[in-house]
């Protein structure tokens, strides 16, 4: 968030007024406040700083190079383990929580391997989403770049 912009174009006000006035109809809560106050006035940010790790995109994660990654679905760091989140991830959390003070919040047992059948129909979802990934990351250079979305405010 560019504080000095928030505050410049009352964006809290703006919100307070939104939910006052229309509070019954938002159903993603602060998502829907935040995508109204800033229609047509905010950056795009790549891909890859909201990486969405599901199912449908785990083998291309690593292609990827996410530097911050939701884990989207059923499966999260915190569930018991089943295969589908890699070892790895669940490492680095479980550091990140003894690092707070949390040690122990993480099952680290070993996961089973899936069966097959599930690796080839994980593996054809990826190939499914390939393209569309890759045309979606390949609009940003780098991975500070941004895309604008801002309309002529002067109308």
């Amino acid at each position: 968030m560019d504080a000095f912009r928030w505050r410049e174009g009352m964006i809290y006000q703006r919100i307070v007024d939104l939910c006052g006035d229309h509070g019954h109809a938002f159903s993603r809560h602060d998502q829907s406040l935040l995508n109204l106050a800033f229609k047509d006035d905010w950056l795009e940010l790549s891909p890859v700083w909201n990486w969405q790790y599901s199912q449908r995109n785990s083998f291309l994660t690593e292609w990827t190079s996410p530097r911050l990654i939701h884990f989207a679905g059923a499966h999260k760091l915190w569930s018991p383990p089943t295969g589908s989140i890699p070892r790895r991830y669940r490492e680095a959390y479980a550091e990140f929580l003894v690092a707070q003070g949390a040690d122990g919040a993480v099952v680290l047992a070993d996961d089973e391997p899936s069966e097959l059948p599930e690796q080839f129909k994980t593996l054809l979802k990826n190939l499914w989403y390939f393209r569309a990934i890759r045309k979606d990351i390949s609009r940003f250079p780098h991975a500070l770049s941004t895309i604008s979305h801002r309309a002529d405010r002067s109308t």
